[in-house]
Order: structure tokens, then C-alpha cells, then sequence
């Protein structure tokens, strides 16, 4: 398991610009991000090949893939629950909520765990990649680029010849958490 931080911490890195989380460890640390400060920190991951990126105050945790257990009458973008430290956390598969292309579980797969309004909510994806610290103003507002995705992107970044959608896991946990998908 790779601990991130708790909400309102941040990550610090050896202090990089940008951390590749296949090849270098993390030093972890409760220093607060500033508020109202202009930097950003984000956690870049992939579904389906195509980029995206998550604040790194959205995340509590990031943890190898476990076992999903099935559970009946779920949400079609719920693949089931897992057990984390005595909890039960229900897993979306973002592939599902996007319609990229599931791909089935690879030793990269991880899980992504946020928390919104009490709920803990773990997300599917198949590889995550670095973190990277920006300016708030490198995210743009999302445009043509986010087509077909439009719905549950919150902010479009350009890194490094590539576009990263931020999501808005917001908008997606309340969705599923209301029954509606779209």
C-alpha cells in the first residue's frame, strides 16, 4: 500500500517537480498546503491510455488492487466492494463511468481512495503515474478536447505534449450515490 496524505496534507516527493510512482519512493509528510496559494498538486493516472489527473487533497490513499467482492444491486458503474481496515468501501470503475475500455485486472491496476461528504468511495484505475506540482491557472476549462466526456470533467491540463482531464469526482460520487447515470 502507498499511503498519501490525509485531507488538507500534502505529499512531498525528495521535493521533484514531478514524482514517478513506478521508480522512486515517497517521503511522506503532514506539512498543510498553503490555502488560497496558487499551487496545485496533482496525481496523474490512466484508464484506457488516456490521461487524467486528481487533486492530491481528494485522495486519501492509493492501494494496490485487492479483491472486489460482488454485491447485488449495485450501481452499473459500481464493480462490487473491498474490505479496507475493517470497512467496506464500495469500488467505481472508472472505465465505466467514462465508456473507455475496461481492461481486466493487471498487476498495475490500483485503487484510488477519496472520501466525499463522509462517504468513502474507492476508484478504479488501471496505472497511476506521478505527481505533479502546477499553478491552479495551468488548468484550463474544459473545451472540445473533453468530448464525450464533458459531464464529469471539472478542468483540462497539457503536460508534456499530452492532455490530462481532472475529473469531477464530486459529480461523479453523487451520481452514484443518487442512482442516476448517464
Amino acid at each position: 500500500m502507498i499511503e498519501i496524505t490525509r485531507r488538507g496534507h500534502r505529499c512531498q516527493a525528495f521535493g521533484l517537480a514531478a514524482t514517478d510512482m513506478k521508480e522512486q519512493p515517497f517521503v511522506f509528510s503532514e506539512a498543510p498546503v498553503s490555502q488560497g496559494t496558487d499551487q496545485l498538486e496533482v496525481i496523474l493516472y490512466e484508464v484506457d491510455d488516456v490521461l487524467f489527473a486528481i487533486d492530491i487533497l481528494d485522495v486519501r490513499e492509493i492501494i494496490q488492487t485487492s479483491e472486489v467482492t460482488e454485491s447485488p444491486n449495485r450501481h452499473p458503474h459500481v464493480d462490487g466492494v473491498i474490505q479496507l481496515r475493517e470497512e467496506w468501501v464500495p469500488v467505481v470503475n472508472l472505465a465505466k463511468v467514462l465508456n473507455l475500455k475496461a481492461h481486466p485486472a493487471a498487476q498495475e491496476n490500483k485503487f484510488m481512495l477519496t472520501e466525499e461528504n463522509q462517504n468513502k468511495i474507492a476508484f478504479h484505475v488501471q496505472k497511476v503515474t506521478k505527481i505533479l506540482h502546477l499553478r491552479r491557472t495551468d488548468v484550463e476549462k474544459p473545451d472540445a478536447l473533453s468530448k464525450g466526456l464533458e459531464s464529469n470533467v471539472s478542468g483540462v491540463l497539457r503536460i508534456d505534449g499530452r492532455i490530462a482531464f481532472m475529473l469531477d469526482q464530486e459529480k461523479i460520487i453523487t451520481d452514484i450515490l443518487s442512482g442516476s447515470f448517464e
